[in-house]
C-alpha cells in the first residue's frame, strides 16, 4: 500500500494559511474590527484626559461590513490602476489577493486602503517579475511621493506574513493555453 502525495496546492502557503469558509473570514473579520474599535477608543479616552476636553464627545466607527466595502473599493481601483499601467493580469490578481489578506488581519482604520494598494500593488509587480523601479512607479502613477509606497512595504509584508506566492487561475490557463498550442501545431 502506497501512501498517496498530497498534490502540490495542498503543500503550499496559501493552501495552509490563507484558506477560510464564509464563517471564518466574518469571525476574523469582526474580531480584528472589534480590536480596531477598543484600540481607538483607549487612544480617545487617553486624549481627552490629556486635552481636558469634552469626554461625552461621541465618535463613530466603521462596522467590519463597511471596511469590507471600502476594500472592495479599493480593489476596484486597484485594477484600474493596474490597466492603467499595463500590468498583465497576474500583477492585477497577486495586488487584489494581496489586499484582501493584508485587510483580513488589519483595519482601515489603522491603515488607510489608498496607502495600502498602492504599496500591493508595488510589491506585486516584484511577485509577478514584471519589475518596475519606484521611480517609474510613481511616474506612471503621478504620484507627488513615492515615500509612503516603499515605508508601508514592510508592514504590508508582515501583513501578508511574508508569503508572496499566489495561486490565482491565470497560471494553470496561461499553461492550458500553451498546451493548445502545441497540440494544434
Amino acid at each position: 500500500m502506497t501512501d498517496k502525495k498530497p498534490n502540490i496546492y495542498e503543500e503550499s502557503t496559501q493552501y495552509q494559511h490563507w484558506r477560510f469558509s464564509p464563517a471564518q473570514l466574518w469571525e476574523i473579520r469582526n474580531k480584528n474590527t472589534e480590536n480596531a474599535i477598543n484600540r481607538l477608543k483607549k487612544h480617545n479616552q487617553l486624549e481627552t484626559t490629556m486635552d481636558n476636553s469634552d469626554a461625552n464627545n461621541i465618535k463613530e466607527y466603521l462596522t467590519a461590513a463597511e471596511e469590507l466595502k471600502l476594500c472592495r473599493f479599493y480593489e476596484m481601483q486597484l485594477q484600474i490602476m493596474s490597466k492603467h499601467c499595463k500590468f498583465n493580469d497576474m500583477v492585477m490578481a497577486t495586488a487584489v489577493i494581496y489586499m484582501k489578506r493584508f485587510f483580513l488581519y488589519n483595519s482601515t482604520m489603522d491603515y488607510h486602503p489608498k496607502d495600502i494598494f498602492l504599496t500591493c500593488l508595488f510589491l506585486a509587480t516584484k511577485s509577478e517579475s514584471e519589475r518596475i523601479s519606484i521611480e517609474n512607479f510613481g511616474k506612471q502613477l503621478r504620484l507627488p511621493s513615492t515615500k509612503n509606497v516603499l515605508g508601508l512595504e514592510f508592514i504590508v509584508s508582515q501583513g501578508l506574513k511574508f508569503q508572496y506566492y499566489v495561486h490565482h487561475p491565470y497560471r494553470p490557463a496561461y499553461g492550458f493555453f500553451l498546451d493548445m498550442q502545441v497540440i494544434y501545431s
